[in-house]
């Protein structure tokens, strides 16, 4: 047993992988600039920079900074469409929202673009049948969006398999 033990150790360590992998260990800040709003809702782009500014705020990586990034992160929305998905005994079942970005991420230590995709789309379903507001149940699907957003980001540029 003595014998087995250190070997499971030897096993497990050299099994476990970690996202935080330093695949640009000199990156170490971020300036989140604001998405331009090619769209007709309103205020969209502050509430996309409100939400990102929080999950890498709260991911704990690259710190929030303002001036002297090492690192910047922006972008355009270019699409918002909003549109039933599906229908049941002619009501309106489900909605499917979409939005389409452009977004690139640059390191500004080495002079380069890391990541940039012209036309990044993403989607969510929604209803409100567990919400009392049909705008809130959009409201929701739209910070579910911006949440896989973020993780695109971060799958695309920090994180390394």
């Amino acid at each position: 047993m003595k014998k087995i033990l250190p070997i499971l150790l030897i096993i497990l360590y050299s099994c476990s992988y970690s996202v935080y992998s330093g695949r640009f260990p000199n990156l170490k800040t971020i300036k989140i600039e604001r998405f331009q709003n090619k769209t007709t809702e309103y205020n969209l782009d502050q509430e996309l920079l409100d939400r990102l500014s929080k999950d890498f705020i709260n991911d704990g990586r690259l710190k929030l900074v303002e001036k002297n990034p090492d690192s910047v992160l922006k972008g355009k929305i270019l699409k918002y469409k909003n549109e039933v998905y599906s229908y049941e005994n002619e009501t309106v079942k489900q909605y499917r929202l979409e939005i389409t970005f452009k977004v690139e991420f640059n390191n500004l230590v080495e002079n380069k673009i890391i990541w940039n995709e012209d036309n990044l789309v993403l989607s969510k379903i929604y209803d409100n049948k567990n919400s009392t507001d049909l705008k809130e149940a959009e409201l929701n699907a739209r910070q579910s969006i911006f949440s896989d957003l973020f993780q695109k980001i971060l799958s695309n540029t920090l994180e390394e398999w």
